[in-house]
């Protein structure tokens, strides 16, 4: 019995790893071939046929993340996460709608560095990382500072760790969007 229940897994990662190659080369393919055909056939078009073809592709660009997605049973955090950022995202780009091609977007970890949430916080860097999301700063985990900030004190003016982590902060916020490397 357990070769058969073996057997069956090993089946089901063939068959997974199948479905992925599949969807590799369909992503590729949606990218080398049919992103430049359709940029030509929309300069065929008379008028205004470059909204057609810049939308559909974008389209190319976005289905192979939604079935990646939802084909792999996302949990409520993730799903969370996402929706945070969407929502930060539109935001970000309501603010600055006046500046074309800017969307500020970057991460920032809070109450950082914690060992009962470490797991936590690499699946969290990790998650940026595969999405394009840049950590601009990990703020530490410290008690005495959230006790000054329920007090009405910024935890900066008391602490030269606060400080100086938070101008670091600051200087990488910096450097990623005067460097181009926002969303």
């Amino acid at each position: 019995m357990p070769k058969l229940i073996e057997g069956a897994r090993s089946a089901e990662a063939f068959r997974e790893r199948r479905r992925a190659r599949v969807k590799t080369i369909l992503t590729i393919l949606a990218a080398l071939v049919l992103a430049p055909l359709t940029a030509v056939a929309g300069m065929a078009v008379p008028g205004n046929g470059y909204y057609l073809s810049g939308t559909l592709i974008v389209l190319y660009a976005i289905v192979p993340f939604f079935v990646s997605f939802e084909g792999r049973r996302p949990t409520a955090r993730e799903i969370a996460v996402v929706a945070v950022l969407t929502a930060l995202a539109v935001a970000a780009r309501a603010a600055f709608i006046w500046v074309p091609h800017f969307k500020p977007m970057a991460a920032v970890i809070n109450r950082s560095g914690q060992p009962s949430a470490a797991a936590c916080e690499a699946e969290l860097i990790a998650f940026c990382g595969e999405n394009g999301l840049p950590v601009a700063a990990r703020l530490p985990f410290d008690r005495e500072a959230a006790a000054r900030a329920a007090a009405g004190r910024h935890p900066m003016l008391d602490s030269e760790d606060w400080r100086e982590c938070l101008s670091e902060a600051a200087r990488t916020l910096s450097t990623l969007f005067e460097g181009g490397h926002h969303a």
